[in-house]
């Protein structure tokens, strides 16, 4: 019981540090935004927010990471940019995590993975999590050298990134029409491979 009411507890803190760096990041530079500012921002003492954490980057790579691997669920299913020859549904060949979508569902994080700021930390984390996978899937699928595929790889990440901060700040609801724009240009260009 005690152990269960601690996870429940930390749980909570660390829920709490995580909305109130969001909130912060609307209005405050990421570099401009101190542990002590967030500690009192959210009425906890350093000390508190040092157990669960080291620094403010940990957070952020937590936000990121959480959202990065959270399962997609039907509000996402619209989200194909599909790279797979033949559209063939293999989740190694998507677009990662249903990123795009996601965070037109889930607007809150905009602040981070629309943040020049943080552009650099948004793309390593996407690396780590996923390139492996997806260098794997290129050179599988299409018969392209682990060299061309990487090159392949960060320029979807970094368009993927541009074009949705675009459509995320004009605040247009068309986004299922770019994403079917995008993912017919990622095709058509995988496609050259297959000839």
């Amino acid at each position: 019981t005690s152990k269960r009411k601690t996870d429940k507890r930390t749980i909570c803190t660390k829920t709490a540090i995580k909305e109130i760096l969001l909130e912060m990041l609307k209005e405050t530079p990421f570099s401009k935004i101190s542990v002590k500012e967030l500690c009192e921002r959210i009425d906890i003492n350093r000390t508190t927010f040092y157990i669960h954490y080291g620094n403010t980057l940990d957070v952020l790579i937590e936000i990121i990471d959480e959202f990065l691997l959270a399962e997609a669920d039907e509000k996402y299913s619209k989200c194909n940019v599909d790279i797979s020859a033949n559209g063939a549904d293999n989740s190694n060949h998507h677009c990662p995590y249903k990123l795009c979508c996601k965070i037109h569902t889930d607007r809150k994080y905009g602040v981070v993975f629309f943040n020049d700021d943080l552009k650099n930390i948004i793309i390593d984390r996407i690396t780590v999590l996923n390139k492996e996978g997806y260098l794997r899937a290129l050179m599988t699928q299409y018969n392209i050298n682990k060299s061309d595929s990487e090159s392949i790889f960060f320029f979807l990440i970094n368009g993927c990134l541009a074009v949705n901060k675009m459509v995320f700040n004009r605040g247009s609801g068309d986004w299922e029409h770019t994403s079917e724009v995008i993912g017919s240009f990622v095709r058509g260009g995988l496609n050259h491979f297959l000839r």
